[in-house]
């Protein structure tokens, strides 16, 4: 009788269960049913659908105890079997395979989606987690259009971020991406490995319309480099790494916010002669790259090469180069590099000046004397490859008579002097036939310079002949001032 009993309870235990599941199964029956007729599809009628569930659970009701014997009631009664390999999947229960489960929404009609998940707090609507031979957490593989619509392919993975509570400046994400490790966040191979726009801020009034793709570079123990915040590498041949459109009116193609000292962009050419960075300004007056330096930062470095001169090599129109000299070349003609002159005092230009009065007496009319060795005196190490343009301007004149004054620029220093004791350059001043009757001299030359070498440029004279005499440089005075004496140096880049 104990045992009837429980066999009893046990079935109307099951009873009741099975009433519970049938319900439901009922109501989603009646909710499929809603459905199809809402899109235009035939099928049975709801209220039919739940009377016939109802009339199931009655002969159920009546049957239960002849039906189940009381082995079979103790078996039915134990605890429910998790969902295996060809049973039904039980929501709210773990369920294993030993394949693939297949969701085939194609003979639909309409746009159906092939399964849904919505999540609750701030979990995920779906996850995956890879196998464990690095397989892909979620793999997506997109449409390929219709055939003969002319339609593209549809995308892998589409994400929508959600929209907010209607106060913040931003909504959330579409996708997000977080690598483990030194793993990449996102990877994505082309066609177009990830296309992302990101979302208007329509009836916002605040804040930034959102970034197509926003990334951020894993963190590195001080000392090595922190990871890329996008890494992209163009696809076989001449594929472009990275491509972004900015969004109307003045929307950034590709925006970069570096840390530390680490780059806002970076980009390094293709084997081809790729480019590193390529930009292309929009119609009608964009331009193809805008940059602004922050606080003392300049708004663009050119790194400079390991060696000096022009690159060799085919290049284009444009092109520009920076040598280990500081010299700047650029390429005018898709062919050759041509210097960019450079400038400055005491970089490109170098002078000496003195008002003060000179004389030189009883000059041997042989041997060349500097004129003043404190200020007219140049000390010139060139940067770069030059050529050098040497003048001197003064005035001279003679105290006596039938001697004329000859002036000089003189250079020591690498190659210099060509001729030991003599100048470079000179030139020979009149006063032969009357004294103290000022005459302007001016001397030139031009000589080549190489770059980190020193040089001294004097300016020196003599009379042009031995004997007793006075010659004279600087005419007046004005002011307590005599006519100034120049020396002067201009440098050129050369090749």
């Amino acid at each position: 009788m104990a045992i009837a009993t429980r066999s009893r309870v046990r079935v109307n235990d099951l009873v009741a269960r099975l009433d519970q599941y049938e319900r439901l199964l009922a109501e989603q029956k009646v909710e499929i049913a809603n459905l199809k007729r809402a899109v235009g599809v035939s099928g049975e009628p709801a209220e039919a659908q739940l009377k016939q569930a109802m009339t199931r659970r009655r002969m159920l009701k009546f049957a239960g105890a002849g039906v189940l014997g009381t082995a079979g009631a103790a078996v039915l009664g134990g605890k429910q079997a998790l969902a295996t390999q060809g049973s039904a999947v039980l929501a709210g229960q773990a369920n294993t395979e030993t394949a693939v489960t297949v969701i085939d929404a194609t003979g639909s009609v309409g746009d159906v989606d092939g399964i849904q998940g919505r999540a609750s707090g701030r979990f995920s609507g779906v996850r995956g987690d890879g196998g464990p031979a690095s397989g892909s957490g979620v793999y997506g593989f997109g449409g390929n259009g219709a055939s003969g619509s002319g339609a593209t392919g549809g995308p892998g993975v589409t994400g929508t971020g959600g929209t907010g509570d209607g106060s913040a400046s931003t909504g959330g994400p579409g996708m997000k991406a977080t690598g483990a490790n030194t793993a990449f966040g996102a990877t994505a191979t082309g066609g177009d490995g990830i296309v992302a726009t990101g979302g208007d801020n329509t009836g916002l009034t605040k804040g930034w319309p959102g970034s197509g793709v926003t990334a951020n570079g894993g963190n590195s123990p001080a000392g090595n480099q922190g990871g890329f915040g996008v890494f992209a590498v163009g696809g076989s041949s001449s594929g472009v790494g990275l491509d972004g459109h900015g969004g109307p009116p003045n929307g950034w193609g590709v925006a970069g916010l570096g840390t530390g000292s680490g780059l806002g962009v970076g980009g390094i050419g293709g084997a081809a002669s790729g480019a590193g960075v390529y930009g292309q300004g929009g119609s009608p007056s964009g331009v193809g790259g805008w940059f602004q330096g922050t606080g003392t930062g300049v708004p663009i470095t050119l790194a400079a090469a390991t060696t000096a001169g022009p690159p060799s090599g085919t290049h284009k129109q444009g092109d520009i180069w920076v040598d280990s000299k500081g010299v700047i070349w650029m390429c005018t003609d898709g062919i050759a590099f041509f210097p960019l002159q450079l400038g400055g005092l005491n970089n490109a230009i170098f002078s000496a000046v003195s008002t003060q009065q000179y004389q030189l007496i009883n000059s041997n009319g042989s041997t060349w004397t500097d004129m003043d060795t404190a200020i007219l005196k140049l000390t010139v190490t060139p940067a770069f490859n030059c050529l050098a343009f040497l003048t001197a301007n003064v005035d001279l004149f003679t105290s006596a008579a039938s001697f004329n004054q000859d002036v000089g620029i003189s250079i020591s220093g690498g190659a210099y002097p060509t001729t030991a004791s003599q100048p470079e350059a000179w030139k020979e001043s009149g006063g032969f036939a009357g004294t103290y009757s000022p005459n302007a001299a001016f001397v030139e030359t031009v000589l080549p310079l190489a770059a980190g070498t020193t040089y001294t440029i004097k300016l020196q004279w003599k009379a042009n002949k031995a004997g007793a005499s006075t010659i004279w440089a600087g005419a007046g005075p004005i002011a307590a001032k005599f006519s100034p004496t120049r020396l002067t140096a201009y440098l050129v880049v050369s090749q």
